[in-house]
């Protein structure tokens, strides 16, 4: 598809949405500004929850402003949102595990053109609503897959931890809680329609886009409707 088709295709039926779903440190916000460079508009639940928090502490997420609970304290965050928690008074209560994923549709306007990855998910009510609201074919979750101590590696360059303990408690959680609202990756991992391997540890660590472009370029076509569509022709 080139750029002209993009903006020519208006109506919601058109739209083609990516979801992106895995662990932390697999690079799921990497691959999606991979995506953005390739003509999608990104929007980012991560990015809510982290805007809840600072509404609700007064200070940014990060282990030097909140201290070492501070993932471990968004994904809390995350599970009230889908708990209901945070829904208009006059909302009649109960769970919304698309809660999140509406939030970040209603970013994007229903009128505007061009396709859209969505990242951060991380429960298959946010994945049920996507396949639900758009029509078959509009839709492809992919999950970007990491080996654990590849995983690592990078949250330690980022300095996300202090220590390696945190890391693998708030890694776990992610994976899978015993609570229908909460973090479910691994159930998003194995309902995604595509499996994306990002167990490269690319140096130095700014061609890491360039890199995932390429790959993904020639791994991955996205299919939309009866169309099949390169992420390479998005980007022409």
């Amino acid at each position: 598809m080139t750029t002209g088709e993009s903006s020519s295709r208006g109506s919601e039926e058109e739209r083609f949405i990516v979801g992106l779903t895995g662990s932390v440190g697999s690079g799921c916000t990497t691959l999606s500004n991979v995506l953005v460079e390739c003509g999608f508009r990104r929007v980012s639940i991560s990015d809510l929850i982290k805007q809840k928090f600072q509404d609700i502490h007064g200070k940014e997420p990060t282990k030097d402003a909140y201290g070492p609970n501070w993932r471990y304290e968004l994904q809390t965050i995350g599970n009230r949102g889908r708990k209901g928690e945070f829904n208009d008074a006059a909302c009649s209560g109960g769970d919304d595990k698309a809660y999140w994923i509406k939030q970040a549709v209603s970013q994007v306007s229903k009128e505007a053109d061009g396709d859209i990855v969505i990242d951060g998910i991380r429960n298959m009510g946010e994945v049920d609503y996507l396949r639900n609201e758009y029509p078959q074919g509009h839709f492809w979750l992919i999950a970007v897959h990491a080996d654990y101590e590849v995983r690592w590696k990078r949250v330690q360059r980022r300095k996300s931890y202090y220590n390696e303990n945190d890391f693998k408690r708030d890694d776990e959680r992610d994976s899978g809680e015993d609570d229908p609202a909460g973090q479910d990756v691994r159930h998003c991992v194995y309902g995604a329609d595509y499996i994306f391997k990002n167990d490269e540890d690319i140096d130095p660590t700014s061609h890491r886009q360039e890199v995932l472009k390429e790959k993904i370029e020639g791994e991955l076509s996205l299919s939309a409707g009866a169309q099949i569509r390169s992420v390479r022709g998005a980007s022409n």
